[in-house]
């Protein structure tokens, strides 16, 4: 049983034995249980869990994904699973809040889909994101290594470097233009661009706004980049008023699909006026993106010139 966000451990119960199957103890209702603070008014509780299997104590800090127990059939529990809930006190039986699942990979009919939010409705197959090393690890963008990307056709060049500020934001960097990047456990996302508009860093932006780690083979999911980031600076603020006013004209619908084949992941990325296909490379290669915009295509490669040191100050 995995924590499913930060958090400190503020009750713990165990020593209450598993039911035989199709027995009950309806005496201790919620069995062995962790309850884990993660902010004000924000609590999750993990019920039923196996006797002896709990490895944190009160006062624990957890962090995301960390092993907290194992499933069991404790207290009022017909068969072995989890109660999982989301409340706003600590005490047991507290008002519930409405929860959610994060980066969820779906079967849905004869394709493999990424949700970013979902909640499972019954008969849905669902699992989270299987994290591929490789991947993560190509596209890590670690502080200290340095690109340099090329415009084929126009021979424009740009070099780039991975920097990494004092609060923690990693970015890709030029002379030209700043592109803040997220490389968490399930995903690598561009969260910020600043700077000129015909900085090739944009490629990337609209090639991978969103990159997820998963072992599939084929994947798809739906994304939606704010608009404003590929305006020029002086004009997001104009653009932001008049996305209040009409919602959908702040953001740009993307479907995305990624085929992966031996050492290199395909990304095909369509939205209504542009298209987009990256080539990347997990094995040290160069990276390439084609953007195709009406009867114009234009390719950006990316290519490593130095490896990262990893915590290098910007």
């Amino acid at each position: 049983m995995l924590a499913a966000g930060t958090g400190t451990v503020v009750h713990v119960l165990d020593g209450i034995p598993d039911n035989k199957p199709g027995e009950q103890n309806t005496r201790d209702n919620w069995g062995n249980v962790v309850v884990l603070a993660h902010g004000p008014a924000l609590y999750s509780v993990y019920a039923h869990l196996q006797m002896r299997s709990i490895r944190v104590k009160q006062g624990d800090v957890v962090t995301a994904g960390a092993e907290i127990a194992r499933c069991g059939s404790s207290g009022r529990s017909p068969i072995p699973h989890l109660h999982f809930q989301v409340q706003r006190a600590a005490p047991l039986g507290s008002p519930t809040i409405a929860a959610d699942f994060g980066d969820v990979v779906r079967r849905d009919g004869t394709r493999t889909v990424l949700v970013n939010r979902v909640i499972p409705s019954e008969g849905d197959q669902v699992r989270p994101v299987l994290r591929d090393e490789a991947t993560a690890k190509a596209l890590s963008f670690a502080p200290g290594q340095v690109f340099e990307l090329v415009e084929q056709g126009t021979g424009r060049m740009e070099r780039v470097e991975v920097k990494i500020d004092l609060l923690g934001r990693r970015s890709l960097e030029s002379d030209r233009a700043k592109l803040f990047l997220d490389p968490y456990d399930a995903a690598l996302v561009f969260v910020d661009y600043r700077g000129s508009p015909r900085s090739l860093l944009r490629y990337l932006l609209v090639g991978l706004a969103r990159l997820p780690f998963d072992q599939a083979a084929t994947l798809t999911w739906h994304d939606s980049l704010p608009r404003r980031l590929l305006l020029p600076s002086w004009m997001r603020a104009a653009a932001d008023l008049l996305a209040v006013v009409v919602p959908e004209l702040g953001a740009i619908g993307i479907e995305y699909r990624i085929e992966r084949s031996e050492g290199k992941l395909r990304v095909h990325g369509k939205a209504r006026t542009w298209c987009t296909e990256a080539t990347l490379s997990l094995g040290g290669g160069p990276h390439r993106i084609e953007l195709v915009h009406g009867e114009r295509k234009s390719v950006m490669e990316m290519r490593p010139i130095s490896s990262g040191r990893q915590g290098a100050p910007a």
